[in-house]
């Protein structure tokens, strides 16, 4: 259908098709979240059973916190299905901040709780540690992405610096890139990290370590929409390319449309799959791309439902059970 990805590894089946549950139990008064506007959650149940802080064997994908009418601090892993990580300890409840994959560690920075955030926290697969470092200026809205060995992070609301960061301190590179960083998709592809939308932007940005260098490449997803801007879409990695999906068009609409990126020009993929949304994560797992949640926009819908993404292009809707309460404006990372 289009999407031709060459994937290291053996190609696993991850989650269930066609199908999802309903029921939200993540309808508290908001504490400061944004979704406290009588949005609707859908497809949402928080049921799991508390586990043992034991790192379970084999790769994950992560889940933090979050908006779902009030802000959220629970820790969510999906391999093959959802459970719920019961931890000894927590960064604070929070939403918009960002998180990427550190040797087998998810490192997060940031958010929004509600005041703006500038903290540190490293993540296991069985406990968050607190990292109590100099580093960025506290921020919401920004996005981040692993590159070799460090992590690469990128503007935010009203920002659009650059900075890195090792495992053991963080570092500004005096770079010039895009003149804003609001609410952008960031991805890894080879050896760069590629930026694509947020609040103006209809370039492809890629950061190789030392620079930014923009393409200004068409057709791409924005360009579909005639309003040359998707903000707060998600991006992902699989295998040699880049998969893109969502984003609001404007006040109204959003994105429903499947490109991908090989690092020369954008494609449209052929699929029909999950209806229109923003602010969601997405994130790949073997040879499958992730995504949950995000925001329906037009009704205000916080969305609940779990979707699948194979190397031959279609999406499925998983039917697993154990879900977590529906959510928006938060990230997704990869545990190796």
């Amino acid at each position: 259908m289009g999407l031709v990805i060459v994937a290291a590894g053996t190609i696993g089946v991850i989650g269930s098709a066609c199908g999802g549950s309903t029921r939200s139990d993540d309808t508290s008064a908001s504490d400061g979240g944004i979704a406290g506007d009588g949005a609707a959650a859908i497809g949402s149940v928080d049921g799991a059973v508390p586990v043992p802080t034991v790192p379970p064997k084999g790769p994950a994908v992560v889940m933090f916190g979050g908006d779902g009418f009030s802000y959220l601090d629970d820790t969510w892993e999906w391999n093959a299905g959802w459970r719920k990580v019961t931890t000894q300890s927590s960064p604070p409840k929070r939403a918009s901040h960002a998180m990427a994959a550190l040797g087998k560690k998810i490192v997060l920075f940031g958010g929004e709780g509600p005041q703006p955030l500038g903290d540190t926290w490293e993540y296991d697969g069985a406990s968050w540690t607190e990292k109590k470092i100099p580093g960025p200026s506290a921020r919401s809205r920004h996005v981040m992405a692993t590159l070799g060995d460090r992590v690469v992070m990128f503007g935010g609301l009203n920002l659009a610096d650059t900075w890195e960061y090792d495992g053991t301190s963080w570092s500004q590179k005096m770079v010039t890139g895009p003149n804003q960083g609001d609410s952008m998709a960031m991805a890894t592809l080879g050896n760069k990290v590629v930026l694509f939308g947020g609040l103006v932007s209809d370039s492809t940005w890629e950061y190789d370590g030392a620079s930014w260098v923009e393409k200004k490449l068409k057709p791409n997803p924005a360009s579909a929409t005639a309003h040359d801007a998707l903000y707060a879409p998600a991006m992902a990695t699989i295998g040699n390319q880049i998969v893109f999906f969502g984003g609001e068009i404007d006040a109204n609409n959003t994105f429903a449309d499947t490109w991908t990126y090989d690092g020369t020009e954008w494609k449209k993929l052929a699929v029909s799959g999950p209806q229109g949304r923003w602010h969601h994560g997405m994130a790949t797992i073997g040879a499958q791309l992730l995504m949950f949640g995000g925001d329906g926009v037009n009704p205000p819908t916080i969305l609940g439902d779990t979707w699948t993404l194979d190397v031959n292009a279609n999406w499925s809707q998983s039917q697993a059970t154990t879900t977590p309460a529906a959510r928006y404006v938060y990230t997704l990372a990869t545990r190796p």
